[in-house]
């Protein structure tokens, strides 16, 4: 006899002696009825609306504004005394200003050097001011001959437009400063 088995949808065979005669498909199981759906709530009225920031929003930075200032502890020395040239940049806008370089130009009237060193290397300060902050560099120079020598400043600098975020270099200047050197 040959049995029929059925398994889910697959039939099964089991050989055995005789006639196959398929065992019955099981009964197709009843769902219960769906549980209703309670109407859609409106959660809108259950909001509670965000509180309100205290703090205003600072407004974009798009560009700087600097000024530079020149001074000498005098404008009238001697051959071998030393005079201490102080430049100061002013940072009058809303960006920090960085890596900040600082460089003297000089121009005697003449075509000898008055002072030493005759062109005095760069001062770097690898710091940020931010606005309403300055900063100094000052150039100590000794008098090695008379006449007349003009001195210029200039301070270029890394405009910073937001930590991180875009930069640019930009500069400010100021002179000439006179200063004369007697014999």
């Amino acid at each position: 006899m040959k049995r029929c088995l059925w398994l889910g949808s697959l039939l099964v065979f089991v050989f055995a002696l005789g006639a196959c005669t398929p065992a019955a498909a099981p009964a197709t199981p009843t769902l219960p009825p769906p549980t209703p759906v309670p109407p859609t709530v409106d959660i809108t009225r259950t909001l509670i609306p965000a509180p309100t920031s205290r703090i205003t929003p600072t407004p974009a930075c798009e560009t700087h504004t600097a000024s530079t200032e020149i001074s000498a502890s005098s404008t009238e020395v001697a051959v071998g005394d030393t005079v201490t040239v102080t430049v100061t940049l002013h940072n009058e806008g809303c960006a920090k200003l960085g890596l900040l370089k600082y460089t003297l130009s000089m121009q005697p009237e003449g075509d000898a050097a008055l002072f030493e060193p005759a062109n005095p290397p760069p001062v770097e300060h690898s710091l940020a001011i931010a606005n309403g902050e300055s900063d100094t560099a000052q150039f100590e120079l000794t008098a090695v001959a008379s006449g007349k020598a003009t001195i210029s400043a200039s301070v270029s600098f890394e405009v910073h437009l937001g930590y991180p975020g875009p930069a640019y270099w930009a500069g400010s200047g100021n002179g000439p400063l006179a200063i004369t050197v007697r014999p």
